[in-house]
């Protein structure tokens, strides 16, 4: 009985041998040595990482073996921070949803706030068409609607 529980534990023992022969890939082997590089997390400054693939610009990825965080090296490095307004009903950010002359709409993240913000450009608003003609003061042929001279006024006047 004895000799059988011996025969099976060197049976599973070479087995074992055969899976860890197998699994000493060069992806395995740098899995091991990713500590000797100068990488480390940018959450936990730890240096015990593995290779994670590469993101969407083609860069290596990296996993932090304590935290689980994924990185790649350079990430956020070269975009500028967006200042987009925070959602006024549930707080949460927004994006650019449209960007037109005049103003811009954003539009909140949460899907279930979905809550659109108009921001109005006060620097673009060119000179009125009533002042490029000369000696014609009838407001006719204004080249803007109405709101966006009303909001030009507001601006100026409320500041």
């Amino acid at each position: 009985d004895l000799l059988s529980y011996m025969n099976i534990a060197l049976l599973n023992l070479r087995k074992y041998n055969k899976f860890a022969r197998l699994n000493n890939t060069p992806f395995e082997k740098e899995r091991r040595t990713m500590s000797k590089t100068n990488i480390k997390c940018p959450r936990c400054n730890s240096d015990k990482l593995y290779k994670f693939g590469m993101n969407k610009q083609a860069k290596q990825k990296y996993q932090c073996k304590q935290c689980k965080r994924q990185f790649a090296i350079g990430d956020g490095d070269g975009r500028p921070k967006l200042n987009n307004p925070k959602c006024p009903r549930c707080g949460k950010g927004t994006y650019l949803h449209h960007a037109y002359k005049h103003y811009n709409r954003y539009k909140c993240n949460n899907k279930k706030c979905n809550h659109i913000i108009v921001k109005h450009h006060t620097t673009n608003i060119d000179t009125a068409s009533s002042e490029l003609v000369s000696g014609s003061l009838s407001m006719k042929g204004m080249r803007f609607p109405l709101h966006v001279i009303l909001t030009a006024f507001t601006t100026i006047l409320f500041k």
